[in-house]
């Protein structure tokens, strides 16, 4: 027999996720934080609902369009340096156009 409490607590649980889920839509529909998203040069997938899941690990890589050194804390690393997003208007994290 399948606990009550259990059952509730499971029901809470997949609520709290669903509405995760729907918060993280609706974000990202009405680019709630757009003016601090394109400061940071991210696009709205990456800001809204990327994961952002890395390993612990310092990480280095080369930025895909000018070669600098970038450094990161974990192994979620971007694909362009800061200046090299401003300068094309793509995302650093993933490289396609912020817009």
């Amino acid at each position: 027999m399948v606990s009550k409490t259990r059952a509730l607590d499971s029901k809470a649980r997949n609520k709290r996720v669903i509405d995760g889920y729907k918060k993280t839509i609706e974000d990202y529909t009405n680019d709630t934080e757009k003016k601090e998203r394109r400061e940071h040069c991210l696009c709205k997938y990456c800001k809204y609902v990327s994961s952002k899941i890395g390993g612990a690990s310092m990480t280095t890589k080369p930025c895909d369009c000018c070669g600098k050194k970038l450094y990161f804390e974990s192994t979620y690393t971007d694909d362009l340096c800061i200046d090299c997003a401003k300068e094309y208007g793509h995302c650093k994290r993933c490289s396609q156009k912020m817009d």
